[in-house]
């Protein structure tokens, strides 16, 4: 048996033996169920793995007429918190 808490914003932490065994990471659709006073929560879908090559190019840099940047130079962070500042 395996217990959690629901957070006040009706969020609950699946254990990681759970998670594991069934392979539910980030993205992974779960389907509720509500059978009498039980509540079933099923697989819709799983994500498949990533390789880290798939997001090569996914961040671009503005820098026409610069010289070029390292790769070492680069804070990803940074360049998200940019793209999604209002």
């Amino acid at each position: 048996m395996f217990a959690a808490t629901v957070s006040e914003k009706g969020q609950v932490v699946i254990p990681a033996a759970l998670r594991q065994t069934l392979g539910i990471k980030a993205g992974t659709a779960l389907e509720f169920h509500l059978d009498g006073q039980a509540l079933q929560v099923k697989l819709r879908h799983q994500v498949a793995p990533s390789a880290i090559e798939q997001g090569y190019g996914m961040l671009k840099t503005k820098t026409k007429g610069a010289a070029k940047r390292k790769l070492e130079e680069f804070d990803v962070a940074q360049a998200m918190r940019q793209r999604t500042a209002p």
